[in-house]
């Protein structure tokens, strides 16, 4: 599956059928893959940004620095639904990672997922197709950032 494809494909149809389309990439990614509810644009927008600033930072296994500068931001985050069942950090939580060794999957759900036409209510990831995820989460929000 194209990821980037996935998600742009499903920010057009909320664009053409929601009474109340997000207007941003990040607004879309605040709801419909990171779960926060918060009825006020600007908000839904600062929480995504954070939320994929911590995705990329522990992708790219760069926690501690993101850390230096965003102590606040990555506690709060890596405490939020979505990352609750994805995480392991071992001794200390600032050096978490991605919790899929073996055949272990993610899964998100959601209703705001389109592709091919088809309405995608549950995606489930191995490790590679995380990774891919993730750089598709930042290569759609790009404009936003």
């Amino acid at each position: 599956m194209n990821y980037l494809s996935l998600l742009e494909e499903s920010y057009a149809d909320l664009q053409n059928t929601s009474e109340c389309p997000p207007e941003s990439a990040l607004e879309f990614l605040g709801e419909h893959i990171f779960g926060f509810i918060t009825y006020e644009c600007d908000c839904i927008k600062g929480m995504a940004l954070m939320a994929l600033d911590v995705c990329i930072a522990i992708s790219s296994r760069t926690t501690f620095e993101y850390i230096e500068s965003n102590h606040f931001n990555y506690l709060l985050m890596v405490n939020m639904p979505f990352f609750k069942d994805k995480l392991e950090w071992g001794g200390s939580i600032r050096g978490a990672w991605w919790d899929l060794h073996g055949d272990k999957e993610f899964t998100i759900e959601s209703c705001g997922l389109w592709y091919n036409n088809e309405q995608i209510l549950s995606l489930r990831f191995n490790k590679e197709q995380w990774s891919k995820f993730i750089v598709a989460m930042q290569l759609f929000a790009a404009n936003d950032l």
